[in-house]
């Protein structure tokens, strides 16, 4: 299935907020990608929406991870490419820029300057797989630390021997070389969502556990782990609070509904 990706909006005209890009130290954004995963997507769906009014952050549902219990949570660095026809001797040129318009080389070039990073792959087609365990394993020990691709990939067996989280739509052996390639890497790119098309730019943060993936604005990060903290202390009350006995209309006498902080 070939789709039309549009172009990328400001996000202060996304999301109606300041467009002032927040810059991070790497030892902030290795404790915020900490925090983040002391939670589950439940809890950062709930304070992006209640706490910021974002309700469109949720990549499809179709987009799950290899396994149940992966679970990751950091900056993303963003791939965009479609179809191209392409010969294969063309696509396997040493002298050219390599497989899939270079996708193997160039990305892993950006994750050493973005160590902890997620790669975050809209491949534009889903009738092939467009990456496997080769270029994912040189991209995490370049620095990356998962995998999301809004369509398939192959070698599933490879990515789980390297303890690489992965997030996709489907997984089959067909590779993509010599029709699809590698267009820009992190610029904003558009993903398809549960509620519409979702915005990513580079430096977001992306959480993806067995639920969902979801995308956290990188100026919202640190209220919504904020906010991840105060839902999470409420649900454990409120979850003791059933084992001890108290029926649903005294809790919603005592606290209200989930999504509210009190």
């Amino acid at each position: 299935m070939l789709y039309k990706i549009m172009p990328a909006k400001k996000k202060k005209e996304e999301i109606g907020m300041e467009e002032e890009k927040r810059g991070f130290s790497q030892e902030e954004i290795d404790h915020f990608c900490e925090e983040l995963k002391r939670f589950n997507s439940p809890l950062v769906y709930d304070a992006l929406f209640f706490k910021y009014g974002l309700r469109n952050q949720i990549l499809r549902k179709e987009v799950k991870p290899v396994l149940r219990d992966m679970k990751m949570a950091g900056p993303a660095l963003t791939v965009r490419g479609n179809v191209k026809a392409v010969s294969l001797d063309e696509e396997f040129d040493r002298a050219g820029r390599g497989p899939l318009g270079g996708m193997w080389v160039r990305v892993a070039d950006m994750v050493e300057e973005h160590p902890n990073c997620i790669v975050c792959v809209q491949p534009g087609y889903t009738e092939v797989s467009v990456l496997g365990d080769i270029l994912g394993m040189t991209w995490k020990y370049a620095g990356m630390q998962g995998l999301v691709c809004d369509g398939p990939v192959r070698d599933t067996q490879g990515f789980l021997e390297e303890n690489i989280p992965v997030f996709c739509t489907d997984t089959f052996p067909i590779c993509a070389e010599g029709h699809w390639q590698m267009l820009e890497g992190n610029e904003p790119l558009w993903m398809h969502g549960q509620l519409g098309e979702v915005l990513v730019n580079p430096g977001d943060f992306i959480f993806g556990d067995s639920d969902a993936v979801l995308i956290i604005p990188k100026e919202c990060v640190e209220g919504v782990i904020e906010d991840c903290l105060k839902r999470a202390g409420n649900e454990t009350v409120t979850k003791q609070s059933i084992r001890e006995g108290m029926k649903a209309r005294e809790l919603w006498g005592r606290d209200g509904h989930g999504g509210q902080i009190g």
